[in-house]
């Protein structure tokens, strides 16, 4: 859910984070174990004032239904294609076991 959660917040701030890197600041929203971070760079002086318009556009977090959908959709397939990617490579590394007990 966090993952859901942090690519629909990164669509939102999209358009948002352009202005940012205009005038020298980044931020990113990354996904831990224990839920998600968030990091600011750039000029000292406007860090405070990126970080304070991030955490109000995250207060009043609203996502239009088709936008919804949409990354549900990505998300959706990141995690299929994991999985199967991971299943593959498994079954890969061990094809000679699997072989063995045909």
């Amino acid at each position: 859910m966090t993952k859901l959660f942090t690519k629909l917040l990164e669509d939102t701030l999209n358009e948002f984070s352009y202005d940012a890197q205009l005038a020298g600041l980044k931020y990113r929203i990354i996904n831990t174990v224990d839920g998600m971070q968030l990091a600011v760079r750039g000029y000292d002086c406007k860090q405070s004032v990126l970080l304070k318009s991030i955490l109000e556009k995250m207060a009043n977090f609203n996502v239009p239904e088709e936008r919804f959908q949409i990354i549900k959709e990505k998300v959706s397939a990141f995690y299929f294609y994991f999985f199967f990617s991971t299943l593959i490579s498994y079954i890969y590394s061990h094809r000679c076991r699997f072989a063995g007990n045909i």
